[in-house]
């Protein structure tokens, strides 16, 4: 198999992100690209993004949560971390509500663990930093 087979592959995914994604990073087509802008309206309109984003509340959270970070892949820290990873609109007001959910959610709880000089918990809160700045606010630096 051949560069160009293996490029095929990806670009035929049921998956918008992983389509988009091929063309961006691999392929290097730019952002103005109309095969780009197609993916990128495919993956506000197909796909996982949507379906993940329907399952979010009014106040930000996802439905069902015991908590901002269980049950495990379905709670509104893993659903965060997956939008952002699929490349979802950091600007679509849902994203915002999100990130803006896990802020207050976890600002007790990070304020202290930073007076008390612990360092636990050092990828849930870089995977927080990491979706939030994926979603720009007007409100925030």
């Amino acid at each position: 198999m051949n560069d160009s087979e293996i490029i095929q592959w990806p670009l035929l995914a049921k998956t918008p992100s992983i389509r988009y994604f091929t063309l961006r990073l691999l392929l290097g087509y730019p952002e103005g690209d109309a095969r780009v802008q197609a993916e990128q309206w495919q993956m506000k309109t197909a796909g996982p993004i949507p379906a993940m984003l329907g399952h979010q509340t009014e106040t930000g959270c996802w439905a069902a949560e015991r908590s901002y970070y269980t049950p495990k892949y379905t709670s509104t820290h893993w659903n965060m971390l997956m939008l952002a990873e699929l490349g979802a609109d950091g600007s679509d007001p849902r994203l915002r509500k999100g990130a803006d959910f896990m802020l207050a959610a976890t600002r007790n709880e990070l304020k202290m663990t930073l007076e008390k000089g612990r360092h636990g918990l050092s990828c849930f809160w870089g995977n927080l930093l990491r979706y939030t700045l994926h979603c720009p606010h007007p409100n925030r630096p």
